[in-house]
């Protein structure tokens, strides 16, 4: 890809098809992504715009969106960046501090000059209003916005400032409810594996790394939604148990090496090695092929009992990864000892490789011990050519990220 066609992708990935604003993407990676930026965002909800779309259709609709993204864009002070945030919403964000009594001058001539508008489509006039939920100077505050914005319209107020109170709230009803969807999708059968290639230097698929992934009616929910709560709600082990089911049976009749993430969890679970005894028994092939990450999605307890695991299904031809390697680990030298054939390359050291020497250097370090331990490197989060080139020049020779391909249902 040359640099003027990804110039073009990531403009059009960040960009609304409709408004032409910047999307819901842009503003996440502009302000979200830093865990210590302090920031300001209000979100803008169109009220019961679906009854507009039910009533005039959807184009009726996606015209007003179009008008009220005109109006924001020549209405609002210049020190606010506009998004179509999503669907019926916008955002503005901006860095500095005002005050609460500045922001709320803001919001109300906002409120106010909405009101005020007649929006026309085909000779009809259609007024709208808005809910509206901020956050003001926070880390966070696209999330926290968000909450706001939901105490407002419960509220049926007309605008909310965020406060700790409602995260409090907010995470006590987001436990109760991604605690249920874990559960019914267990029940249903509906924890799925997804499928993330790894390719070499010539871009070749070599194996695919098994993703977790829950689905739900169109709804397909990533690990980072569920997986904490997933543990904390003891659910994580019957979710670990279905994935390697599935991953199993997918690739017992193919030629492909693939691997399964594994954490101390499933290591001290009776059942879940149980599950794989029996796997290996019924298809020593399968042992061949697989290989196994070791995540530290919890700390691992005891090396003694992780190292045990280890070299027990190594014996039958099993290979291992260390993955997210470079930050996390408390001991390297423990890691290392359990003698992976593989390491993965924590991808916060390669997505930004191109721009930081040091995630530069401290890779150039991993390559090296690697290689005098006769260790293979998988570099993962690679989105890009430039980093790309940067990873085979450093003697990488497998690689994973979207640069190649997205994960997939089937292979």
């Amino acid at each position: 890809m040359s640099k003027s066609n990804e110039n073009f992708y990531f403009s059009s990935v960040n960009t609304d098809n409709l408004t032409r604003l910047k999307n819901r993407e842009a503003l996440i990676n502009k302000y979200d992504n830093d865990k210590k930026l302090k920031y300001n965002v209000m979100i803008i909800d169109i009220v019961a715009l679906e009854i507009i779309n039910e009533l005039y259709g959807y184009d009726t609709g996606n015209n007003i969106l179009k008008q009220y993204s005109e109006f924001l864009q020549s209405f609002v002070p210049h020190e606010y960046e506009i998004y179509r945030y999503c669907s019926d919403k916008f955002a503005l964000a901006s860095l500095g501090k005002k005050s609460e009594i500045e922001y709320k001058k803001d919001i109300l001539n906002i409120l106010t000059q909405t009101r005020r508008i007649n929006f026309y489509v085909k000779q009809l006039k259609i007024n709208i209003d808005i809910s509206v939920g901020i956050s003001i100077n926070e880390v966070n505050a696209l999330q926290q916005a968000s909450i706001a914005l939901k105490k407002t319209k419960k509220s049926n107020s007309r605008f909310s400032f965020y406060n700790e109170s409602m995260l409090r709230n907010q995470n006590i009803h987001n436990f109760i409810l991604v605690r249920d969807i874990i559960k019914f999708a267990i029940q249903e059968n509906r924890v799925e594996a997804y499928y993330h290639p790894i390719v070499n230097k010539k871009k070749e698929i070599i194996k695919y790394e098994t993703l977790m992934r829950i689905t739900e009616n169109d709804n397909v929910y990533l690990p980072e939604s569920f997986l904490k709560i997933a543990i904390k709600s003891k659910q994580y082990s019957n979710l670990s148990q279905q994935l390697i089911k599935k991953a199993m049976l997918n690739f017992e009749n193919t030629d492909h090496d693939f691997s399964i993430n594994i954490c101390f969890g499933d290591v001290v679970d009776e059942n879940t090695i149980s599950l794989l005894d029996n796997t290996f028994l019924n298809n020593k092939n399968l042992a061949q092929r697989v290989i196994f990450e070791i995540l530290e999605c919890d700390e691992i307890k005891d090396y003694d009992i992780l190292k045990e695991f280890v070299e027990k299904y190594k014996k039958i031809g099993v290979r291992f990864a260390i993955d997210d390697f470079g930050v996390g680990y408390s001991n390297f030298s423990q890691i290392l000892s359990l003698k992976p054939e593989f390491i993965k390359i924590d991808g916060s050291l390669i997505k930004n490789i191109h721009e930081e020497k040091r995630s530069l250097e401290l890779v150039k370090a991993i390559v090296l011990f690697s290689k005098a331990l006769d260790i293979k490197i998988i570099a993962e989060y690679v989105h890009c050519k430039e980093i790309f080139d940067i990873l085979c020049d450093l003697g990488i020779e497998e690689f994973q990220g979207f640069y190649f391909s997205q994960p997939v249902a089937k292979i």
